[in-house]
């Protein structure tokens, strides 16, 4: 897909001071590109337990949606120092994204030590304070973008020890499985869903179609290293806009938003 297809809106992370009287300005912690871990199973599928009955409550668009206080240095600071492969203004995307849910949950598929895990529970937080599942088996895995770097059990250790760091153990449900093994009884619905495992498009597919059924008629999907075309995230997401159901949202750095067209009912 052309550049000049993603309608992109740039998010600038210094801003005014806040109600605190703290400054905002950019985060100085150098990106660092990771490729998060999750096993391949190729002969596994999904069998969702259909879309859960939600009261209709529209969520609202991040970018749309006034008067969200923006976080302060001191939040993109903590965010940043957590070890992983998303950018600050990818983080700032994902902490808006998750402050503008407003019931249901949250779900990440692919945490690694918690980088984008973080930005995502601080920022609900700061909304209305929805759980926060992080779906990552920490095994064995070697990512397609990142051969040479191995994941391991590991990093649940650090994965854990971060999520005490920030502050956010109260909020986040890690959940040390895969995608297939756990959305055949999902229970809730899902209003945010952020996919950053394994970038090979079967997987991307698979991790789509198991969290499918259990999304909100107003949910938003976020990819990560959606703007590669050798990778699976793009050609998911064309699938996906193909489908007339879909409508793109804010594209930044390498994360791409897509919001469900939502029907309101009668």
């Amino acid at each position: 897909m052309a550049e000049g297809h993603v309608f992109c809106r740039s998010y600038r992370l210094k801003r005014e001071p806040n109600p605190a009287g703290k400054p905002s300005g950019s985060a100085r912690i150098p990106y660092a590109r990771v490729d998060s871990p999750r096993p391949i199973m190729e002969k596994l599928e999904c069998v969702g337990a259909g879309p859960p009955h939600v009261k209709w409550m529209p969520q609202g668009d991040p970018v749309t949606v006034p008067n969200l206080p923006p976080p302060s240095q001191d939040i993109i600071d903590k965010i940043m120092s957590v070890e992983g492969g998303i950018t600050a203004q990818e983080a700032l995307l994902l902490y808006t994204a998750a402050q503008t849910v407003r019931d249901g949950c949250i779900v990440e598929i692919g945490s690694y030590l918690g980088r984008s895990t973080a930005a995502l529970a601080l920022g609900t937080s700061a909304g209305f304070y929805v759980p926060v599942y992080a779906i990552d088996p920490h095994e064995d895995f070697r990512g397609i973008l990142a051969s040479n770097f191995r994941f391991g059990p590991s990093d649940r250790t650090h994965f854990m020890q971060n999520m005490l760091r920030v502050e956010v153990t109260e909020i986040v449900r890690p959940v040390s499985l895969s995608s297939e093994y756990v959305t055949s009884s999902w229970p809730d619905a899902v209003a945010l869903l952020w996919i950053d495992g394994d970038h090979r498009y079967k997987a991307v597919k698979r991790d789509l179609t198991c969290w499918l059924p259990h999304l909100r008629p107003d949910a938003t999907i976020i990819f990560h290293d959606a703007t590669n075309p050798q990778i699976g995230p793009l050609h998911v997401i064309e699938e996906l806009l193909a489908t007339g159901q879909w409508d793109r949202g804010v594209a930044v750095d390498k994360a791409v938003s897509l919001h469900r067209r939502l029907h309101r009912p009668d």
